[in-house]
């Protein structure tokens, strides 16, 4: 998405209603190479989003007149803000808090208070991904929870992926063989069937032997997560999944693969 900024510069839309925070983004970010426009509230950030299209905006979740929530909803309503990548700025960290900004279409949130280099950081992370190639990738979610099926399904098809589900041992298999995906996220915990021998089956198959696994679980680390790379997992996440970190995870995986 090319927005109004000035030259090559993307332009960033920085909403807050505290004036430290506002600057001290504002600052780092254009320090960065971004041009910045600020709002102090939330029809300020939606007028501004519509006026001047950026390619990334910033928002508080908790902002006077219109909310982060109220703000992104609303750019996803528009056909001409739809596309604008949303990271909301928030002191909330349960998952439902998360979940509710994932619903209303926010590609990432950063818990309050944050480091300018990780807000900086997530930034640039966000704007790459959305210049990948428009062939988009497929990955099948093996997960019994039907809550993180949707949640996977939501922000990987925000971030410009393809999904496909299965929600047992006997399904993944099956789904693998069909659906011919880029890469899988599994689940260790399966009904008929344990995540460990669900990996060695994709691995011995042809259509899906190298095909990258990510290991998401609820399971004691400690004794998992060796196992799980052992096994030939290229990546392994605790439950509750911190999505930022899946999806780079998810980006390095299909870069390798595409580059091999």
């Amino acid at each position: 998405m090319n927005g109004a900024g000035t030259g090559a510069r993307p332009l960033v839309l920085v909403a807050d209603d505290d004036d430290d925070i506002r600057a001290l983004v504002g600052f780092r970010l254009e320090r960065a190479g971004y041009e910045v426009v600020t709002a102090a509230d939330g029809e300020q950030a939606l007028s501004l989003a519509r006026e001047r299209a950026p390619d990334l905006a910033v928002l508080d979740m908790m902002m006077p007149k219109l909310t982060g929530l109220d703000v992104t909803r609303q750019l996803r309503a528009n056909e001409a803000t739809k596309g604008i990548p949303v990271i909301l700025l928030t002191a909330r960290v349960q998952e439902a808090d998360i979940a509710r900004g994932v619903e209303a279409g926010a590609d990432d949130y950063v818990k309050k208070p944050f480091s300018p280099q990780d807000l900086r950081d997530r930034v640039q992370a966000l704007l790459e991904r959305r210049k990948r190639s428009s062939v988009a990738k497929k990955i099948l979610i093996v997960d019994d929870d039907s809550d993180i099926r949707e949640l996977l399904n939501i922000r990987l098809r925000q971030s410009g992926y393809e999904t496909a589900f299965a929600a047992d041992a006997i399904s993944a298999i099956g789904a693998a063989r069909k659906e011919r995906p880029d890469l899988i996220i599994l689940d260790l915990g399966l009904p008929a069937g344990e995540g460990y021998t669900v990996m060695e089956r994709l691995k011995a198959l042809a259509p899906t032997e190298g095909v990258p696994i990510v290991v998401v679980s609820a399971r004691d680390p400690v004794a998992n997560r060796e196992r799980a790379l052992r096994s030939g997992a290229r990546a392994y996440f605790e439950k509750p999944i911190e999505m930022q970190a899946l999806l780079l995870a998810i980006e390095r995986e299909l870069g390798a693969v595409s580059g091999a």
